[in-house]
């Protein structure tokens, strides 16, 4: 599915952080199992690479104080772990 919406981003792109905040939102609500929760963050990593910086600054200010917490674990990681990996994988890309 995530392969799906992020083969049509232009479409999603609009709606790329509202999907990010109602992911962490009900993230708050559940305990999932770690495969489980392996397989919706790396979904949530490509949605998250539709959003632009305007986006994250948007999820950043107007999350509610827990949840803004949780985005932003969420956004580091992001950054730390698969935004990198993505940004040397266009290096070496013809």
């Amino acid at each position: 599915m995530y392969t799906h919406i992020a083969s049509v981003a232009e479409g999603f792109t609009v709606l790329s952080s509202f999907i990010v905040a109602q992911y962490v939102s009900e993230l708050q609500k559940v305990t999932l199992y770690p495969e489980i929760k392996s397989h919706l963050t790396e979904g949530i990593y490509k949605i998250l690479d539709l959003c632009v910086e305007q986006d994250i600054k948007f999820l950043s200010s107007t999350l509610p104080l827990g949840v803004r917490e949780v985005f932003s674990e969420l956004y580091s990681s992001y950054t730390h772990y698969h935004k990198t990996q993505r940004q040397g994988e266009a290096k070496y890309t013809a």
